[in-house]
């Protein structure tokens, strides 16, 4: 009987030994949830907290690693938790922590905190608490830190503007509601409640009604440009989240990438372009003139001949120059521009003068400049 009891005892220690220990290894190893009012226990000690959302497909992917990660950091008795954060629910908290993509995933130690912007694996993320990879990153500053009064500030102005996004929400619904007929679409503006929207059909009052321009209707060619657009604006900022949150780029290296990449596609569009204008307009040539030899041999020895008659009229003209500075030279030494003293020199010098003493010294002929070719 003894026995009985003593086994029955040792059952019911095992068994309330098993609860307790599955209930600690649960609470070492659960996700926290954080919200606006319980965030503040991230301040002391180590965590790893990631901000995701229900709707995020790139959350819902890190979803399992970030189970894992909690129970394999469990398993080697780390000091780490995890936690996660709700935007959706604590919109307070995203603005506080200046959340821009998701998921982003911070790493606290004594209250310092730091954006972890490694791989998303479960290796990568228990190396970098374990060989302390952490240290290696820029703190966030004091003045931008969670507990800040700046960031708190910050905080409540996101509460206020959930708050008027949801009391807001119908207004902008009713934007959005549109009656179609027949591929005219007009906007209802009318009451929310159901006669109302009911009889706007049934006593067809959608025909007060401007119906939408055709340039500005959701068939239209502009309007599936426009759609195309919000599409390609999608995917570009699918692509910056991606650079920055799986490669870890920061924010000015992915706008690099894009300012290139702009850049690339213009200069790639320019050259298209440039091409259809030419093949459209091609720009006019000019024709060629086939020229013989027997004409290239006339034409030379017709600039012989035309440079030799430019070399006999200089000719000429040096003569004429020369004829007219000795007829100015005979009428300069004619007698009857000398003077009566002038004739009698020669008589008082007698026999003692020499030939050629009494004449007078023959100015110097000059030259008549030429006329320019």
């Amino acid at each position: 009987m003894a026995r009985v009891h003593t086994v029955t005892k040792i059952l019911h220690f095992s068994f309330y030994f098993a609860i307790i220990l599955c209930c600690f290894t649960n609470n070492a190893s659960a996700n926290r949830e954080l919200d606006e009012d319980n965030w503040r226990e991230i301040l002391e000690g180590e965590w790893l907290v990631e901000f995701y959302a229900p709707w995020c497909p790139a959350c819902n992917a890190l979803a399992p690693a970030w189970r894992e990660l909690s129970s394999r950091a469990a398993r080697k008795s780390l000091a780490m938790k995890t936690a996660a954060v709700d935007v959706t629910k604590s919109p307070g908290l995203s603005g506080r922590f200046v959340v821009t993509a998701l998921p982003t995933i911070f790493h606290v130690k004594s209250g310092e905190f730091r954006q972890y912007k490694g791989p998303r694996d479960v290796d990568s993320m228990l190396s970098y608490v374990e060989q302390e990879k952490w240290k290696q990153a820029e703190p966030v500053p004091s003045w931008k830190a969670p507990h800040s009064l700046q960031m708190s500030l910050v905080a409540e102005f996101f509460k206020l503007s959930q708050a008027l996004r949801v009391s807001l929400a119908p207004a902008l619904l009713s934007l959005l509601e549109i009656s179609v007929k027949s591929g005219e679409f007009r906007q209802y503006k009318g009451p929310r409640d159901v006669d109302s929207m009911l009889s706007y059909v049934e006593q067809e009052k959608w025909k007060q009604a401007e119906p939408v321009p055709s340039w500005k209707a959701p068939h239209s060619l502009q309007m599936s440009l426009v759609a195309e657009f919000f599409k390609l604006s999608q995917a570009l900022r699918s692509v910056h989240n991606m650079l920055m949150e799986t490669y870890g780029l920061p924010t000015w290296g992915s706008y690099l990438i894009f300012a290139i990449a702009t850049i690339f596609i213009g200069a790639v569009l320019g050259l298209i372009l440039v091409c259809i204008i030419d093949l459209l307009y091609p720009p006019r040539r000019s024709e060629k003139v086939l020229v013989t030899q027997a004409d290239l041999d006339r034409r030379a020895k017709g600039d012989q001949e035309k440079k030799s008659d430019d070399d006999q009229e200089l000719i000429n003209d040096d003569i004429v120059d020369e004829e007219d500075n000795a007829n100015s030279d005979a009428e300069k030494n004619s007698p009857s521009d000398t003077s009566e003293d002038e004739k009698e020199k020669p008589a008082e010098g007698g026999g003692d003068s020499k030939p050629g003493e009494g004449k007078q010294n023959t100015e110097v002929r000059k030259r008549r400049p030429r006329k320019a070719d």
